[in-house]
């Protein structure tokens, strides 16, 4: 939809077809958090940080009705890593890689540094963390979206304003080829079954899981596995800040309040899985439970406390060790280095950076087309982001 947004915007004719309800997949399977990604410093990923940090800014820019400022709190102890100094030096690096993270952003949305607390203060935030070892906690501060619904369909809003044409319920079901140059898709109407052709000089493929199965209709691979991913939503109430903990075998967990609720997440599945394979079963359930009650033993979860289970598929990555972990960069291919031309492909990693990523996406498209306009997609706000505060 950002792609779709970003391209019309640029003078592009642009068709976007969707086999079922846009945002539907993993996109509407998470947090709802739109973070500037504090964690990658203990990777020292800082390309990777600062895209985040922008990005996050940018939607408080241009969606400032749909945020909320979000504190969140993770305990410290007397380990390196975990420590007060540990944190203190993250922030400040946080302070120096995100110095603009406010700049033309409406002062509601203002996210001060973060900062550590005492151990008194954290368990009065946090009374039922371990204690041994406590030495204080770190608190900072991102985004909340309460409806990751309204902010993904105010690109498409945005889209269709701009000229795009959108279709949801439509699937691409093959490309279309002449020789070794891809000219649009064979698209197919989910609910009448009806086969028609779209024509284009270049086809971006965004399908999410599905890109891989795309790629191959284009005569490319480029295999990448999947897993699913898992936030639940529960019935316990919840107020205050977010909470980040670790389970026994040191994965950083969280536990957000939403709507009054308990969301608690991520799980990262450890086999791999299909594009369609988004189904949890009650063993994976009740595993990542088990999880959720190691990180945070006061909540005490089982099974009938989730009355919503968030699932997604969503690329992955092997580390050293083999573990499988979410992908943490996203890929941008245009298939004219593969002898494919008219081509593209986009492997998206993180809803926070997915206008960001798509006006990168677009670019390439624009230079295989020869055509010279910039995105101004981090510049106009969205449909309902112009109007007075919502405070």
């Amino acid at each position: 939809l950002a792609a779709a947004y970003d391209a019309a915007q640029r003078g592009l004719s642009v068709a976007l077809v969707e086999r079922g309800d846009f945002g539907s997949g993993a996109s509407f399977n998470h947090l709802k958090t739109v973070h500037g990604g504090l964690r990658y410093l203990q990777t020292a990923d800082l390309k990777r940080m600062r895209e985040s940090i922008v990005e996050r800014r940018t939607v408080a820019r241009i969606a400032p009705h749909l945020l909320t400022p979000l504190p969140f709190l993770m305990p410290t102890y007397t380990t390196l890593t975990r420590s007060r100094l540990a944190m203190r030096v993250a922030f400040l690096a946080d302070a120096v890689i995100g110095r603009d993270r406010n700049e033309g952003v409406v002062p509601r949305l203002h996210i001060p540094m973060g900062r550590t607390i005492s151990r008194a203060e954290c368990l009065r935030y946090f009374p039922d963390v371990r204690q041994s070892g406590l030495t204080g906690g770190a608190l900072w501060y991102d985004y909340q979206t309460r409806n990751t619904d309204r902010l993904t369909l105010a690109f498409a809003l945005a889209a269709d304003r701009a000229g795009a044409c959108l279709a949801n319920y439509t699937e691409a079901c093959t490309s279309l080829r002449d020789g070794t140059r891809v000219t649009g898709a064979r698209v197919r109407d989910v609910l009448t079954g009806q086969e028609f052709d779209v024509r284009a000089r270049i086809t971006l493929n965004v399908a999410g899981a599905a890109a891989g199965r795309m790629m191959k209709t284009f005569g490319v691979t480029h295999p990448f596995p999947l897993i699913k991913a898992m936030n639940l939503v529960t019935r316990r109430p919840m107020a205050g800040p977010a909470l980040a903990s670790s389970t026994n075998d040191g994965r950083m967990l969280f536990v957000v309040p939403w709507e009054g609720r308990v969301v608690a997440g991520t799980s990262h599945a450890q086999t791999t899985c299909g594009p369609e394979d988004s189904d949890v079963t009650s063993q994976e359930l009740e595993s990542f439970v088990d999880e959720v009650n190691q990180a945070f033993p006061a909540l005490r979860l089982d099974a009938s406390d989730i009355t919503l289970v968030h699932r997604g598929v969503v690329p992955a990555v092997r580390n050293r060790r083999g573990e499988l972990g979410l992908e943490g960069h996203f890929r941008i291919r245009d298939h004219a280095h593969d002898g494919v031309e008219g081509a593209v492909s986009l492997v998206g990693v993180k809803y926070t950076t997915g206008r960001g990523v798509a006006a990168e996406a677009v670019d390439v498209v624009m230079r295989r087309l020869g055509r010279r306009a910039r995105a101004r997609t981090g510049d106009v706000p969205l449909p309902g982001g112009n109007g007075p505060d919502v405070e």
